[in-house]
């Protein structure tokens, strides 16, 4: 009895790390993928004076070079 009860109880943990595990893939690749996103919006001169103060605390502003 006590055998059959160990295993059921194992295969409850089971279906619920199977399903955490999924979930917590998931939030990773979304949150890769914000980052990714939010870091090559930043290589925009406009978008970053208006999201970050950092340039401007510095007293030197960033002008990237233009392509040759």
């Amino acid at each position: 009895m006590r055998n059959r009860f160990d295993k059921t109880k194992q295969m409850d943990f089971v279906t619920w790390s199977d399903r955490l595990e999924r979930l917590l893939v998931r939030w990773i690749i979304i949150l890769a993928v914000l980052l990714t996103v939010s870091q090559g919006l930043l290589q925009f001169p406009s978008v970053r004076e208006r999201v970050t103060t950092t340039d401007a605390s510095e007293g030197v502003p960033y002008h990237p070079r233009p392509a040759k």
